[in-house]
């Protein structure tokens, strides 16, 4: 699973100018730079943090949605609640069969716009996280699926949005190797390369199209990406959302 991560930490222009040409940059100039105060160094999943994101339907600007996504035909706030928990991920092979994300995955893709990501990796019975970006200095564009959910009992509208996964590539599999991943094998957050992501937004009117959309859920090259651990970021000792969650940290232990 990928629960943790960072984004929105630092300029307007260094995600702008990636995602939207220059007049459209100038247009939501203001609205990025209001999102960024939502900007965050570490943020867990199972706290349902607003994550950015660009949309199938509005692909010229950024938004901000909740993450754990609640499927449409969702009845009552408890209900959301309660699923909303379980869908952080999606898992990008089944997403076109399991009744939370499938009406998504046709109607409802997005691009979901992150700085990096946290996986925990065991030695020796312990836990040490780390933290996963890319070599270039540029944007992490994840792939995501996102819903409207109206609340019927007060009439609130709730934008939701879940990552999308896919298998880890060889540096995924030596981080996240603990034995919860066995059974699955090891995950990472479907990244998109920049010359594909505006395929993840593209409609799908026939077989063809929802083909092109499959061959994107791979995993990514790990030739490009980087990582190191860093800091704990929970409990008594933890850096939590601080300039210091993804600064490299040696722990004595670890021989590598």
């Amino acid at each position: 699973m990928c629960v943790d991560t960072e984004q929105l930490t630092k300029s307007a222009d260094y995600y702008g100018h990636h995602y939207l040409t220059h007049e459209q940059m100038e247009q939501e100039r203001a609205e990025i730079e209001e999102y960024l105060e939502l900007g965050a160094y570490h943020s867990n999943g199972y706290s349902h943090p607003l994550l950015p994101v660009i949309t199938n339907e509005e692909p010229h600007r950024f938004q901000m949605f909740r993450w754990g996504l609640i499927p449409f035909f969702i009845k009552t706030e408890a209900d959301a609640q309660l699923i909303k928990k379980k869908c952080l991920n999606a898992m990008g092979e089944t997403i076109w069969d399991k009744p939370s994300f499938r009406e998504a995955a046709k109607k409802r893709r997005c691009l979901i716009v992150l700085d990096g990501f946290f996986e925990h990796h065991a030695y020796n019975g312990k836990k040490y996280p780390f933290f996963i970006s890319l070599k270039k200095d540029e944007p992490m564009t994840v792939a995501g699926l996102w819903e409207q959910w109206e609340n019927k009992a007060t009439g609130e509208i709730k934008h939701t949005t879940t990552i999308v996964t896919t298998v880890g590539n060889d540096m995924m599999r030596f981080i996240h190797n603990s034995k919860r991943t066995e059974e699955v094998g090891p995950r990472m957050p479907l990244i998109l390369p920049k010359e594909l992501i505006k395929d993840w937004l593209k409609p799908i009117n026939d077989n063809a199209d929802k083909e092109l959309i499959k061959e994107l859920i791979q995993p990514y090259d790990e030739s490009e990406m980087q990582a190191w651990p860093v800091r704990q970021l929970l409990g008594k000792n933890g850096v939590g959302n601080s300039p210091l969650a993804n600064v490299h940290h040696e722990y004595e232990e670890l021989p590598y």
